[in-house]
This record gives structure tokens, C-alpha cells and sequence, in this order.
């Protein structure tokens, strides 16, 4: 495997790899809980409960940044 140096883009991996570890912090910071992709998609399958609207929100915000972007 070779890196392809003239792609290779250190600060937005390093932004990227920011966004994403602040959004978990607030997430365990707000919520108490851990962001564990399948974790939150699970629950989404079970019983209906209260904490279905923050699951959709944060499915729904993985969806969408990448098409906003």
C-alpha cells in the first residue's frame, strides 16, 4: 500500500477527526450516552421509548452532513 502524497490532506483528516470527537463528547455530555453507531440504530428497532428522537437526530445527522457538504 502506498500513500498518494499530492491527495494526502493531513488538517482536513485532523478537522474531520475534531468534529467527530466533539460530537461525541457532547453527546455523552448532554445525554449520558456513548456514541456507538449500532448501539443507536439498534435501539431505534426496539419498543418505542423516549429516547427515539435524539437516535433518529443523530442517524439523521450522519445522513445528511455528507450531502450538506
Amino acid at each position: 500500500m502506498e500513500i498518494d502524497w499530492a491527495s494526502f490532506t493531513p488538517v482536513s483528516a485532523l478537522i474531520g477527526g475534531a468534529i467527530i470527537g466533539i460530537a461525541t463528547a457532547i453527546l455523552l455530555l448532554f445525554t449520558g450516552r456513548i456514541a456507538g453507531i449500532s448501539g443507536i440504530i439498534g435501539g431505534l428497532f426496539k419498543q418505542p421509548s423516549s429516547d427515539t428522537g435524539w437516535r433518529i437526530t443523530f442517524v439523521a445527522g450522519l445522513l445528511l452532513a455528507p450531502i450538506l457538504w
